[in-house]
């Protein structure tokens, strides 16, 4: 009867060892190629589709892989999660070999150590996936259930005799392991680097209709024009800023492009501190608005179709454009009530009583093309300041963008947020020293 026991035990130990060997083997290559991929976004400064990884309202492996979140210390998690899983794969392969006694005892408490920390970590990652990021990365997923299934295997296949004493270190050193993650996630957040996008050729980056080659006319300037213009001089696109979205203070000197959609969580975020930051130093910038709805039937470089935000798009560019006494307030008003959810019909209903107009003028304002003409341009002039060297990517929003710099994603705090300033356009302090000059 012993020997039928340990004949059944040894079983048990082969299929666990067997099945922690292909469970790290399959983390150990996914987290090789999310290191990849993640070292290739944040080189770039953007959010791309990462092949194996659908790009949907919740799921983006992109936006997880740029975030602040993917990095420890400057080191990409990814990083860790290779050498986490590569040492557990020894493992798997040492309880193959040992097949009990002490080598093999000590080896299971090693791999519960490792697929602890493989664990908690998912937990914790997981947990920034919802609260913060509001993305869910499939792949990074996939991998922490390796090492959930991995510590379920070890837990199952135990030595009795030994599983207390083995299981509480090893239990012990993954919780203050993962502990240590987050406490440099949090209390020390890896800095923003600011990425440079140069745009290509001017052929190809000039946004807008540009004369034929007979046309001897030339395009008029506007009297407010601006121009967004590249690391290298090109200009991407000249703006009427009397006809465009710009809030803070007309008459300050510096302007800082942003682009943005209503149905953005990371953008409301931004804009309340912006909002702050405006009440401080008014005289420090104005913020020239691109909006980017998250739905290719307004936006041709989205490939999302996010509910509403085209619809709430045209009814912001009608208010700047019949009513821009009001457009402050809808465009704060838009975001309060972006959890509602904001509707289409909605923001037109918040619009007509804003103007204080009738059904029929609202009816004749949407009917109005030149709405989504607008928003369309937008697109393309984010497209040719994100893009540059036309290689299509996903947009990350927010984006903040001046003098071809171009920072994306949402500040945490406002603090943060006036650093990502200061690398743009300037300081404070510089802005009104150039005031003074000019006055």
């Amino acid at each position: 009867m012993s020997d039928i026991r340990r004949s059944r035990q040894d079983t048990a130990a082969i299929g666990v060892a067997l099945g922690i060997v292909l469970l790290s083997l399959m983390a150990v290559a996914l987290s090789g190629y999310m290191w990849a991929m993640s070292a290739r976004l944040h080189a770039q400064g953007l959010v791309g589709s990462l092949p194996g990884c659908p790009d949907t309202e919740l799921i983006s492996c992109g936006e997880v892989l740029i975030s602040r979140y993917s990095q420890w210390r400057g080191l990409p998690l990814a990083a860790f999660g290779a050498l986490n899983y590569g040492a557990l794969l020894v493992v798997g392969v040492g309880l193959l070999l040992t097949r009990g006694g002490a080598a093999w005892r000590s080896l299971w408490g090693v791999g519960l150590f490792l697929a602890g920390i493989g664990t908690l970590a998912g937990v914790w990652l997981l947990i920034v996936q919802v609260v913060y990021i509001h993305k869910f990365c499939l792949l990074c997923d996939l991998t922490h259930a390796a090492g959930l299934i991995s510590l379920i295997l070890l837990l199952v296949g135990r030595p009795a005799e030994w599983f207390g004493p083995i299981g509480l270190r090893a239990g012990g050193l993954a919780v203050v392991s993962v502990a240590v993650l987050v406490g440099g996630q949090v209390l020390a957040r890896p800095e923003v680097e600011v990425t440079r996008i140069v745009a290509g050729p001017a052929s190809q980056a000039v946004v807008g209709t540009q004369p034929a080659a007979t046309t001897q006319v030339a395009e008029i300037e506007p009297v407010h024009g601006f121009k967004v213009t590249d690391s290298a001089g090109t200009v991407i696109a000249t703006l009427d800023l009397d006809e465009e979205i710009v809030l803070g203070d007309p008459e300050a000197s510096r302007v800082l492009v942003e682009f943005m959609d209503f149905g953005c969580h990371e953008c409301k975020q931004e804009f309340e501190l912006m909002q702050e930051i405006l009440k401080q130093h008014p005289k420090w910038f104005r913020v020239l608005i691109l909006l980017f709805p998250r739905n290719k039937a307004c936006n041709a470089y989205t490939g999302r179709e996010r509910p509403n935000v085209c619809e709430v798009a045209e009814a912001a560019v009608a208010l700047r454009k019949h009513g821009p006494e009001h457009y402050a307030q809808a465009h704060a008003l838009f975001f309060k009530l972006q959890a509602t959810p904001l509707t289409g019909g909605m923001a037109w209903e918040l619009i007509k009583q804003m103007c204080k107009v009738d059904d029929a003028v609202v009816q004749s304002w949407q009917k109005d093309p030149t709405l989504l003409e607008k928003i369309k341009r937008h697109g393309e002039i984010v497209n040719a300041i994100v893009i540059g060297q036309q290689i299509k990517k996903t947009v990350s929003l927010p984006g903040l963008f001046a003098n071809g710099k171009l920072i994306t994603g949402a500040a945490e705090t406002q603090a943060e947020l006036e650093k990502h300033i200061t690398q743009l356009i300037g300081s404070v302090d510089e802005a009104g020293k150039d005031d003074k000059v000019r006055g």
